[in-house]
């Protein structure tokens, strides 16, 4: 069931989903993702019920699923959509890739490894994967991964660049290949460097220059001392 989660969302909106995972990373490494899944009001068959009520019907649902994945998730209209929106931090880049329950849907290789210093991701965003409990695809018009970095990649094949957002699309009529390189910089240590104020660091400066000052004064007594005696 989870595996087809995303896939069942849009059959039950009918077709012509779009969905959109957006997913920022942070100074300090984490990651939060925020997926939305949008369907046009005139595509859904309401019966007796307000599109809010089929939206809120939706996640109640599978809300099991979504608390027990740990995303909280909401539900919007407007006057043309329906908005599905969920979110959930993840401590790390690989985190995200590895464990995502929408990149779980999307693909069936992809995977992240941290390796040299170095977070390597690459795979095949392949057109959403039906497992066996699923009866067929959902028709999705378009799908867009997007990653807002919080620095320059070492490499990246993103279909789009807009500054430090890399955006890849994806559809039914091919897979899409994602390679991406990013730096892996110790979030623990960059907290720590950030914490310590231009002040701080000043002081530090000045105590390292007095040491080698003094240690430099003691070794020239020492040798003065030393050249007397001779």
């Amino acid at each position: 069931m989870k595996k087809c989660f995303l896939l069942i969302i849009c059959l039950l909106l009918l077709t012509g989903c779009n969905a959109s995972m957006t997913n920022s990373v942070n100074n300090d490494g984490t990651v939060l993702e925020t997926v939305e899944i949008s369907e046009y009001i005139s595509n859904v068959y309401l019966e007796a019920q307000t599109p809010q009520e089929l939206a809120n019907d939706l996640l109640s649902v599978y809300s099991d699923t979504l608390d027990e994945e740990g995303y909280s998730y909401s539900s919007s209209v407007t006057d043309s959509e329906i908005i599905v929106t969920l979110t959930k931090e993840f401590s790390d880049i690989c985190s995200y890739f590895n464990n995502s329950l929408f990149v779980k849907t999307s693909s069936n290789n992809l995977s992240c490894v941290n390796k040299d210093g170095n977070y390597e991701i690459e795979g095949d965003i392949s057109y959403f994967i039906c497992g066996d409990d699923c009866m067929e695809p959902p028709s999705i018009d378009n799908a867009t991964l997007i990653i807002d970095l919080n620095k320059e990649p070492i490499s990246s094949n993103a279909n789009t660049v807009n500054e430090n957002s890399y955006t890849w699309n994806f559809d039914s009529s091919s897979d899409t290949k994602l390679e991406l390189t990013v730096k892996n910089n110790d979030p623990i240590l960059n907290s720590m460097v950030k914490s310590v104020s231009p002040v701080t660091w000043v002081i530090v400066g000045l105590v390292i220059v007095c040491i080698f000052v003094l240690i430099g004064f003691i070794l020239y007594k020492k040798y003065k001392s030393n050249r007397i005696d001779y």
